[in-house]
């Protein structure tokens, strides 16, 4: 079968590798219990995974992704976990606009990981008058062996209301 197919060089093979290397993550993928050798920062996890949609501000855009600043929902059980942790999918409100949209799950982040983007997103844009409790790596994983769908996690909020 020679001569079917691109022929592609060392060097055209590592840009390849480095690039699906940052976009879809390390092989094998992180385990969820692997203990951290530093803090995590909250910020940091947004900023690379969240900000493309909900924006720097926490706004968000009106009508497509919702905003996180002031999001009284952020603070409604634990709820954003479920959110971070399987997407959402159907329709919500906040802020008295109607969305319809899909989050992605962001389950190949680590349970600390995404402790510590929720409790970032919980204390970030005046968010904080309405913090309660820190998120810990430990909630995370005890939601993560549910194995939700986004359409779980969307019934779950309606109940929340």
């Amino acid at each position: 079968m020679e001569g079917y197919g691109l022929e592609v060089t060392s060097k055209e093979k590592g840009i390849i590798i480095g690039y699906l290397s940052k976009y879809m993550g390390p092989s094998p993928a992180s385990s969820s219990t692997e203990k951290p050798s530093k803090k995590i920062d909250g910020r940091d996890i947004y900023f690379t995974n969240c900000v493309g949609c909900h924006q720097s501000n926490g706004k968000g855009f009106p009508g497509v992704f919702p905003p996180l600043k002031g999001n009284p929902m952020l603070f409604k059980d634990d709820y954003p976990i479920l959110v971070v942790l399987f997407g959402l999918s159907g329709p919500i409100e906040v802020a008295g606009k109607r969305i319809d949209n899909t989050m992605p799950s962001l389950s190949h982040l680590t349970d600390a990981e995404i402790a510590a983007v929720v409790n970032f997103i919980r204390r970030a844009w005046g968010n904080i008058e309405l913090f309660e409790r820190e998120v810990t790596p430990d909630d995370v994983a005890r939601y993560r062996k549910k194995n939700l769908s986004k359409e779980d996690v969307y019934k779950y909020r309606s109940r929340l209301k």
